[in-house]
């Protein structure tokens, strides 16, 4: 009774618990937290909710990565989370019982790390026919510990053996993982749950198809090499691979960039009107700011053109989150219909390249440098930062704006200036 009450008060969607430990132990978990949350806010919105027990380390920060869904906490009597997002309800006048209820209140319950408390709720959820989505990778309840139920460490009937495999392997890319779990996810929503989607209702949905890279799909076979991505391990197709299957190293298809000398020769050729701006480009190469973006987009190919400005560092205390849960949002609904187009820094263009894994991402550097993104696709354009900045304000349909200082002032009027369009977060203040 005390479940259907919480859930009377919820409202409708489909009921997505989280359960975890209270800090982090293992070196990816907290990346596959945050990642999963914000690929999950992506594809169901106001579709779902999303529900915590209240408690730091996964719950909180599984919490803080869904921008876009509704959030709920659910806590002891006179309880608080202090997470500052979603709304807290109490339920029962101890941990022990506010965890029963737990248990009883979901449709899906998602699994990271965890001890005996998190064995127990899964299998209070799990005993009355609630989905279990076990990390299992970042061991403890999630890998099998504390008496987990061990039927839910099988994939259900729905789930391809390839998708259930990277929820365990602790050795392939945290993205591979999250993209398989946000797969089992939207399955279990899709097995009759009147609030699932109507995407995900289909016999074939194509939200659920366009999850995961294409190897975990059988479309392209799997890469056979690794790169260090610094806080993890990306699989990565080798240099024969790539000369094979005409992929990058990532498996994107190498038919949608254009090799840059030609598009370079021609803005080269153009006439220049006398007292023009001129840029430097590569191969000691003068041309106007207008015919320098020109040659750019057609180096990148077909799409709607995103383009990424921000500041070097997070300042407000929702920055980060607002930018990576807009890129996830916005890499979910465009795919390949869109191009995103960073600067190339730190900060708020770093983060929104790294949270768009089936986009293609284009970052736009001054001549000789480097974004060190290992994401996307680094372009080379302008002798100095401010010949970069010039032709970046030119080359956008759409410019997202994250707080910022007086460069992304500058690049936001240039761009309003030749009609495009600009959508800023105030709420981030600064520039935006």
């Amino acid at each position: 009774q005390a479940a259907e009450s919480l859930a009377s008060q919820i409202g409708p969607g489909i009921r997505i618990c989280v359960l975890g430990g209270t800090a982090f132990r293992g070196p990816d978990s907290e990346a596959l937290t945050a990642g999963l949350a914000a690929e999950l806010d992506a594809a169901f919105g106001e579709a779902a909710v999303f529900i915590t027990g209240g408690m730091a380390g996964v719950q909180e920060t599984f919490a803080k990565h869904c921008p876009n869904s509704r959030v709920f906490n659910l806590l002891q009597i006179g309880g608080s989370s202090g997470y500052g997002v979603g709304v807290d309800l109490e339920a029962g006048e101890s941990l022990d019982e506010r965890k029963k209820i737990f248990g009883q209140i979901g449709d899906i319950y998602i699994t990271v790390e965890g001890g005996p408390g998190v064995a127990q709720e899964a299998r209070d959820a799990f005993a009355r026919g609630a989905g279990i989505v076990p990390l299992m990778r970042t061991g403890g309840a999630s890998g099998g510990q504390f008496d987990f139920p061990a039927e839910a460490l099988k994939p259900p009937a729905f789930a391809e053996a390839a998708h259930w495999e990277l929820l365990q392997r602790a050795d392939v890319p945290v993205a591979d993982s999250i993209a398989a779990a946000a797969h089992i996810v939207v399955g279990f929503a899709s097995q009759g749950n009147p609030g699932a989607p109507a995407e995900v209702q289909q016999n074939d949905p194509p939200m659920v198809g366009a999850l995961g890279p294409a190897w975990t799909r059988g479309e392209i076979e799997r890469p056979a090499g690794q790169e260090n991505m610094g806080t993890w391990t990306a699989s990565v197709y080798t240099q024969e691979q790539q000369a094979r299957l005409r992929v990058d190293k990532f498996g994107k298809p190498l038919a949608s960039v254009v090799p840059d000398a030609i598009p370079q020769a021609e803005a080269a050729s153009r006439e220049i009107v006398p007292g023009e701006e001129t840029v430097g480009m590569p191969g000691g190469l003068r041309t106007s700011v207008v015919q320098a973006a020109e040659s750019l987009a057609s180096q990148i190919g077909p799409g709607i053109r995103i383009c990424v400005l921000g500041g070097t560092a997070f300042r407000g205390p929702d920055s980060e989150a607002l930018t990576a849960g807009l890129a996830a949002e916005l890499d979910a609904a465009f795919g390949e219909a869109a191009v995103f187009i960073t600067g190339g820094m730190a900060g708020v263009q770093e983060t929104f390249a790294k949270h768009c894994p089936n986009s293609r991402v284009f970052n736009l550097l001054q001549i000789g440098g480097s974004s060190g993104y290992g994401v996307g696709v680094d372009l080379e354009a302008g002798e100095s930062l401010d010949e970069r900045k010039k032709i970046f304000g030119q080359i956008g349909d759409i410019y997202i704006t994250v707080e910022g200082g007086p460069g992304v002032a500058q690049e936001a009027r240039d761009a309003f200036a030749r009609g495009a369009g600009i959508v800023p977060l105030m709420r981030t203040g600064g520039a935006s």
